[in-house]
């Protein structure tokens, strides 16, 4: 039986793009969604570069035009305390 993530936290990164990826990356004892704005074209290396120093276990999970849906979806996997 797994216990349930203590906490769910998200941040905000950027290598100065305008294109925006949600990364969800997890720990035993936390969940973290972080909105890493990226230059187009180059998403998938940037991802990686940001997954492999920063969000170890994560994922990209949504694309999205800009910053403002990406934190909207953000918030919403992550409510934080009720």
């Amino acid at each position: 039986m797994t216990s349930p993530r203590s906490s769910c936290d998200v941040y905000s990164a950027s290598y100065g793009g305008r294109v925006s990826l949600l990364i969800r990356s997890e720990t035993d004892a936390s969940i973290d969604y972080t909105v890493l704005q990226v230059d187009e074209g180059f998403e998938q290396p940037q991802a990686d570069a940001f997954i492999k120093t920063h969000a170890p276990n994560g994922r990209t999970i949504a694309r999205f035009p800009s910053p403002e849906p990406a934190f909207l979806r953000a918030f919403e996997l992550c409510p934080g305390p009720s």
